[in-house]
């Protein structure tokens, strides 16, 4: 049995500046939620992390958040699977 699972995120606009790649593959638990991914994601930065979370430690609800090419906002119950892609964009400022 596979205790880790690999994937791929990428980063635009503004997370790609804070992560300071444009895609990366990352190694999590098997079975690990969207939300406990945005976790371990934001505990490599601060700027990351103030991004992708708010002060409470829930992840931010108006980042567009797409699991292989699916926007999605049900961050604690979503399980992610082996070799999905994960796209982290931070909303569009209008004006």
């Amino acid at each position: 049995m596979n205790e880790t699972m690999n994937l791929t995120v990428e980063y635009w606009a503004q997370f790609r500046d804070a992560a300071g790649v444009h895609s990366e593959n990352v190694a999590v638990p098997t079975g690990i939620t969207l939300g406990s991914f945005l976790t371990h994601l934001a505990a490599r930065s601060e700027r990351l992390r103030s991004m992708l979370l708010d002060e409470k430690g829930s992840p931010r609800p108006s980042n567009l958040i797409m699991v292989d090419n699916n926007l999605t906002r049900d961050f604690a119950h979503a399980k992610l699977a082996d070799h999905q892609t994960i796209v982290l964009m931070a909303p569009m400022a209008g004006g």
